[in-house]
């Protein structure tokens, strides 16, 4: 099965259906020994995006239903932040390897960054710390799992799916909006989150109106990786910024802001130019066109 809604059935029971098997395959994840930590962890919060994704496309249905699934994945979600930074940390290290403008970071300078970032994620990852953690992460999935085992069959359809995408892509562009505006890591990482809300919500619909929509998905998937990347550039600094935080000295400090913020000035330039292609209708424009898409299907 698949992370889709399929022809011919309740969009009830396909929402219960997809739901579960996110649900199911988390927690087939967090036991999975062939995975280290920093991918039990990348996988958890990847299914708790998908399923809330899957609960804001329905939520005009049930909003009650909406926000007890959306609080618990979110809440659930959080308790893994510090983790799954300290992981992607480790990951966008590589990345730094490139030059920008023909400048590269010393080797000296990366070799000692490795090191405190693997310090970080070591200090957080402990064995006791980390059985704990996947404890608890079960046992909220579980008791997640009991209540979409209850949703009915009957209910949502084609319409609330419509207003469903709407609202996000609503919200997704008045975040782009606010990106413009504001270039605080927090306005992006607000766009960031609307983002792959949008993305993963297409997945969803993609047998409903695949040709219309296909090329579109594959240009936020690229949007995406653009703002994910500027996201984990600025977790970086953050985590190594600051005196006592590491073994960098305080020129050694400097050096690597100035590097990431030449990353990020392009990053950035290349998201809002995406963004002005994958934006250019107004959320009122994309409604009226959804309509017209699904009443034509």
């Amino acid at each position: 099965m698949s992370f889709s809604l399929k022809f011919g059935r309740s969009a009830g029971a396909e929402r219960r259906r997809i739901a579960l098997e996110q649900v199911d395959r988390a927690l087939a994840e967090l036991d999975n020994s062939a995975l280290n930590l920093d991918e039990r962890v990348h996988q958890y919060r990847k299914r708790c995006k998908k399923l809330r994704a899957l609960a804001r496309l329905f939520r005009s249905s049930n909003p009650d239903q909406y926000r007890a699934i959306n609080v618990a994945l979110r809440d659930s979600a959080r308790r893994v932040s510090v983790l799954r930074d300290a992981g992607a940390a480790l990951a966008t290290h590589e990345a730094l390897f490139e030059p920008v403008n023909g400048d590269q970071m010393p080797a000296a300078l990366m070799e000692a960054l490795r090191y405190d970032l693997q310090a970080n994620w070591d200090c957080h990852a402990g064995q006791a710390a980390a059985t704990d953690l996947l404890c608890g992460l079960r046992a909220e999935l579980a008791a997640v799992r009991e209540g979409i085992v209850g949703w009915p069959d009957t209910g949502p359809g084609k319409k609330s799916v419509c207003r469903g995408l709407a609202q996000t892509y609503r919200g997704a562009y008045d975040a782009w909006q606010a990106a413009k505006r504001d270039p605080s890591v927090e306005t992006w990482h607000a766009w960031r989150k609307q983002v792959k809300y949008l993305r993963y919500q297409l997945k969803i619909v993609r047998r409903l109106w695949s040709a219309p929509l296909d090329s579109w998905r594959r240009e936020l998937d690229g949007l995406g990786d653009l703002i994910g990347l500027d996201h984990d550039l600025a977790c970086l600094q953050r985590l190594t910024a600051g005196p006592g935080k590491g073994s960098l000295t305080t020129g050694e400090l400097h050096q690597l802001a100035a590097h990431c913020q030449t990353r990020s000035v392009a990053l950035r330039r290349d998201a809002l130019k995406a963004g002005r292609k994958i934006f250019q209708d107004d959320p009122a424009a994309f409604s009226r066109a959804l309509k017209a898409l699904s009443r034509a299907t």
